[in-house]
């Protein structure tokens, strides 16, 4: 994944929150996809669940501590799992990521390595009206997926180099 496209995954694609309280109002009562371990462990310390929740154990490159873990994995969702190589996107999260959207359960997505890059399916792969919330920082992003969003997100792929990767053991 070339650095610009990478970069541009940790800009806000949406409407930028300071707090938690304020994202839970917006998207209070909302299907919505998560997508980061820290923040995924507040909605569910806050007993808001979301319809998709992507985390990688990781948060800014460091193991995250058991307690977040362990809420993570006790949620009562499906759990699906993909690998996903630092600054690549593969067709396994992809399609992973393509299937939790479709189910009718809560989903949990697990990735192997990065999660960051998950971004580009749930926008593609979601209906025009889906919820997406991640951190930046310590800033919280909401956006709604659009066409336009859509179309950003065909950009990116278009800068993308498509090669093939050795995922040992799937």
């Amino acid at each position: 994944m070339p650095v610009d496209v990478y970069l541009e995954l940790k800009k806000p694609w949406g409407k930028v929150y300071s707090s938690l309280s304020e994202a839970l109002e917006v998207i209070k009562g909302k299907e919505f996809v998560s997508i980061g371990d820290l923040l995924g462990y507040e909605f569910l310390e806050n007993e808001v669940e979301p319809k998709v929740l992507v985390f990688d154990e990781q948060e800014n490159n460091r193991p995250t501590g058991i307690d977040i873990r362990e809420k993570i994995l006790s949620y009562d969702a499906d759990l699906l799992i993909a690998k996903n190589p630092s600054h690549h996107l593969t067709m396994d999260l992809w399609n992973v990521v393509k299937n939790a959207l479709k189910s009718q359960r809560k989903t949990k997505i697990f990735v192997e390595g990065d999660e960051t890059p998950s971004l580009i399916p749930l926008v593609l792969e979601a209906e025009n009206g889906t919820i997406i919330v991640y951190k930046i920082s310590e800033r919280y992003v909401v956006t709604e997926v659009d066409e336009s969003l859509k179309d950003f997100c065909k950009s990116l792929l278009n800068k993308m180099v498509k090669k093939k990767v050795s995922l040992r053991g799937r």
